[in-house]
């Protein structure tokens, strides 16, 4: 997905979590042998440090999806490029501030009215936390909320779901519970369709 009108920054960004994740996610050993583990370092630290100035963007409505998206990606960088354990506290901090920015966003914006290019972004944001949610109390708000996107945007299907979210940035490889997010928003459509049959 071209992130472009987010921003060059934005852009790059994303740019640079693709690269580290594709090099991370490499069976080529030349590859890994390439890149010593100092310039890894250094490589991941900067673009961490450029989400979390991210993540406290302020400005207009149009700025506010910013903050969310950065979340998102610090996230995966904790527990996918960093190996932190998704049940830690820094991941606790990530999914309530998420929630948080995401009120924010969602007073200024109202969903409905976003065009297709931020809803992806905003079905990204909101998957990637909400299976980072799994065991938090905000997991059925994060479900809610996604349920609400798949519908507006006409997904049924994981695989459908999967492309969106690899197409921003996402590696179906990295052991996360996004398969129990998925079962539980398969579950809540069908009490909602229960509901009204």
């Amino acid at each position: 997905m071209d992130l472009e009108p987010l921003g060059k920054d934005v852009s790059d960004i994303f740019a640079d979590l693709r690269q580290l994740s594709h090099i991370l996610a490499s069976s080529n050993t030349a590859e890994l042998k390439r890149l010593d583990s100092l310039q890894y370092s250094d490589w991941l630290y900067c673009v961490k440090r450029a989400l979390i100035d991210l993540s406290n963007c302020k400005g207009d409505a149009e700025k506010q999806i910013l903050p969310c998206i950065s979340i998102a990606a610090l996230i995966l960088v904790e527990v996918c490029l960093r190996g932190i354990n998704l049940n830690s506290c820094i991941i606790d901090r990530l999914v309530t501030k998420g929630k948080t920015t995401l009120e924010v966003f969602s007073a200024g914006t109202s969903i409905t009215s976003t065009d297709t290019a931020t809803r992806i972004i905003l079905l990204w944001v909101l998957f990637v936390c909400g299976t980072a949610a799994t065991t938090r109390t905000e997991y059925p708000w994060y479900v809610c909320r996604v349920v609400e996107l798949c519908d507006l945007l006409d997904l049924r299907n994981w695989e459908d779901v999967g492309v969106i979210l690899e197409d921003v940035w996402w590696h179906s490889t990295w052991i996360l519970p996004y398969v129990a997010l998925w079962s539980e928003i398969e579950t809540a459509r069908a009490a909602a369709i229960a509901l009204w049959t």
